[in-house]
């Protein structure tokens, strides 16, 4: 089958809007980098720190700290997609071969993610990019409308799939092997039927409806992002998505909470039920899963979540056999017809992507006017937002092998603050790096893997 893989043609002429017009649509010959995007970018990258190492020290504290990282969590992952989404707009306008340069990209991205999941303790996202990318191919010609109403249709079917369709799939962590811990997910290559159902709908970004984030951005992508008056729309039109998502949530809480009575009876049984239910999976399988991502050998989990609930791990492999089987148990973990309206981080329900969908824009609307006014004084936030890929990486190393046992005897408001730090000297080191370089080095691995030419100096993706 010949693929097509042209340049896009101009869009169709039609009226002229003035650059200050109210969506800033109208797009200028030669755009050139719009570093607000970049620095959203590094506010991302910042976030998803705090999320990640602020949050293993966080986990039982009730104070300022733990208040950072429950306000990060589940907001950092969508802005970078959100602006993934803008970034693909910037670089697909500009490829002289978009198909060969999505698809070299995405086979970069694949391996590499799955080298890395299951090796650290916190979910990678990069194969899931490699997936969005070529979706984004797919829907490149689209008109600016019909990628709103793609992003709109992807979530309203969120929660059909995530709720009911991914209990009947294969799930891709079966087939891992049992070194898990140290080869990643490379072995689920070997059932492409599972990679691409966690891929898609069970996993734990899957395109529905993680790519509606994707298609939200290719949107911001195609404006005139020079627009102030755009800069205000985002910002206005993200508050309010914000309040209207996350208000439904919150104020609805109390109807998806897990009845008292079988949290009395089950304890931390329930929980890791509840978790394993919005996964698709059992009990038992929940555990398997569970054990995988933890690191952690299974006989090793039963004796953690075991001892959590005052017993040893051999009674909590006979017990779950049991709980597992008890109607009571499953109706209380089972989802509701309230699940939709559930705005919790990362529940993938409509009311939570509306919500984070509207924070991210809201975000980039307030970076791209804060660059606009004050370009010299965020560039070194640019510059790492330019290596956005590297630093990620970096920071699953780290967690992978130096900081392992993170957060040693640091208590929450420390480990914030040291995580703060080191974002700090991310940024420092960026910015020496970017005084040298064009690209970051990672960032440089994709260009040649999609063929870019060292000429172009497309958006960081």
């Amino acid at each position: 089958m010949h693929v097509d893989d042209r340049p896009l043609p101009p869009p169709t002429p039609g009226p002229v809007p003035d650059a200050s017009d109210l969506d800033g649509s109208s797009r200028p010959a030669r755009p050139s980098r719009q570093i607000g995007l970049d620095v959203a970018r590094a506010l991302a990258i910042l976030g998803m720190l705090l999320a990640h190492f602020g949050g293993a020290a966080t986990s039982g504290d009730e104070g300022w700290a733990r208040d950072v990282t429950r306000f990060v969590d589940g907001r950092a992952m969508p802005l970078f997609v959100v602006l993934s989404g803008a970034g693909l707009s910037l670089l697909l306008a500009r490829s002289t071969r978009p198909v060969r340069e999505m698809t070299g990209r995405a086979a970069v991205l694949l391996v590499l993610g799955l080298a890395l999941e299951y090796t650290t303790p916190v979910g990678v996202i990069l194969q899931y990019y490699a997936l969005f990318f070529l979706l984004a191919l797919l829907v490149r010609r689209l008109r600016d409308r019909w990628l709103l109403v793609g992003a709109v249709a992807v979530v309203a079917l969120a929660p059909v799939t995530r709720l009911f369709l991914a209990e009947l799939l294969p799930h891709g962590f079966q087939h891992v092997g049992d070194h898990a811990a140290d080869l990643g997910a490379l072995g689920v290559l070997r059932r492409p039927d599972a990679l691409l159902a966690d891929l898609f709908v069970g996993g734990v970004y899957p395109a529905f409806p993680t790519f509606a984030f994707v298609l939200v951005g290719m949107w911001i992508g195609r404006r005139n992002l020079s627009s102030s008056r755009l800069h205000a729309g985002l910002v206005g039109a993200g508050l309010l998505m914000a309040v209207v998502g996350y208000g439904a949530g919150w104020s609805t809480d109390d109807q998806r909470a897990i009845p008292a009575s079988l949290l009395a009876q089950y304890g931390d049984i329930t929980e890791l039920g509840r978790t394993a239910d919005r996964q698709g999976l059992d009990l038992v399988e929940g555990v398997e899963y569970a054990a995988v991502v933890s690191r952690m050998s299974e006989d090793e989990l039963y004796d953690e979540v075991a001892a959590m609930s005052g017993m040893t791990g051999e009674e909590l492999r006979s017990a779950i056999a049991i709980i597992a089987a008890d109607e009571g148990f499953r109706d209380g973990v089972a989802p509701t017809w309230w699940e939709p309206l559930d705005a919790a981080g990362h529940s993938h329900m409509p009311a939570w992507m509306l919500g984070s969908t509207g924070f991210a824009i809201a975000v980039i609307g307030a970076c791209l006017a804060l660059a606009a006014r004050m370009r010299r004084v965020v560039m070194p936030l640019a510059w790492a937002g330019q290596m956005a890929l590297t630093l990620y990486v970096a920071h699953l190393v780290l967690l992978r092998w130096p900081l392992q046992n993170w957060p040693w005897e640091l208590g929450p408001g420390e480990a914030v603050m040291w995580t703060a730090a080191g974002f700090a000297v991310a940024v420092a080191v960026c910015s020496l790096w970017r005084l040298r370089f064009a690209h970051g080095p990672l960032e440089a691995v994709l260009r040649l893997a999609g063929g870019g030419s060292r000429r172009r100096r497309e958006a960081a993706v």
